[in-house]
């Protein structure tokens, strides 16, 4: 097979494929896979994908559109879902979409391709940037399956995406970004109530009774009920990255740290 052919072939290919599915489809034997493979690495069809034996078919060379960086996160980490601010996205909340693919995994690995992009270490795989946020085992719950480009990706549900945000804000772009996104969420009240028994974190459920009550989501009674006097009296920040200081919310138990015009400025009060 000339390497004209070759290249066509394989831009027929879905955007992300391995050694075998390449051999399959040059029929190529393994004496001379590695010459075919070497070629089309060296005329930029094939990117190495970060992980041996998988690449990424260069859609700038070879036609074929079908790249999507979700398709991509079982690459960095497996198990791992799309989270956090790229969740917010997928679910059309966010007013911005992100530049870094965000992702949670219960997986602890020494990771490959590492950048700095802004104050952020993440890992590099071809032109995309991916973001993996390590989480507790029994955290690690709460997916629904979406179909990208025709592969199965793994997605934070509606509910658990908001749990993650109020957890972990820095991750969800910044606070106002994150309390303009939770203004247009839609979900389903009593799931979200189960996921926050199950997730068991008592600042979260002070940020989101908060949250309730601005909103109008008519779940704060409940989140109230889930705190004790003691865990009013333990003040939480509302903005886990900002300064300890601002004033309290005693109903809540919540030093409110965002300047007294984060909250003029904005249209939620």
């Amino acid at each position: 097979m000339n390497m004209i052919n070759a290249i066509l072939k394989v831009g027929e290919l879905d955007g992300i494929i391995t050694k075998g599915e390449i051999m399959r489809a040059l029929n190529l034997n393994k004496d001379n896979a590695y010459y075919y493979l070497r070629k089309l690495k060296e005329l930029g069809v094939l990117i190495d994908a970060g992980k041996r034996g998988v690449f990424i078919v260069n859609p700038h060379s070879s036609g074929n559109l079908n790249v999507h960086p979700y398709m991509m996160v079982d690459l960095v980490a497996k198990p791992s879902a799309v989270a956090y601010w790229s969740a917010l996205d997928y679910y059309g909340w966010s007013n911005r979409s992100p530049n870094i693919v965000y992702i949670e995994t219960p997986a602890r690995k020494a990771y490959t391709n590492v950048v700095k992009y802004g104050n952020m270490k993440v890992v590099k795989i071809s032109f995309f940037y991916f973001k993996p946020v390590n989480v507790k085992p029994e955290k690690f719950f709460g997916f629904t399956e979406a179909i990208i480009n025709g592969k199965k990706v793994l997605i934070t549900d509606r509910e658990k995406t908001i749990i993650d945000c109020l957890d972990k804000p820095k991750y969800a772009g910044t606070m106002e970004e994150l309390f303009d996104a939770l203004a247009n969420a839609e979900f389903d009240k009593e799931k979200l109530i189960e996921y926050l028994r199950k997730f068991n974190n008592k600042a979260v459920i002070k940020r989101l009774g908060l949250v309730s009550e601005l909103f109008g989501w008519g779940i704060e009674d409940v989140l109230f009920n889930m705190l004790s006097r003691k865990d009013r009296r333990s003040y939480s920040l509302l903005d886990p990255n900002g300064p300890n200081a601002g004033k309290f919310n005693y109903k809540w138990g919540l030093r409110i740290n965002v300047p007294d015009r984060y909250w003029r400025d904005t249209k939620w009060t």
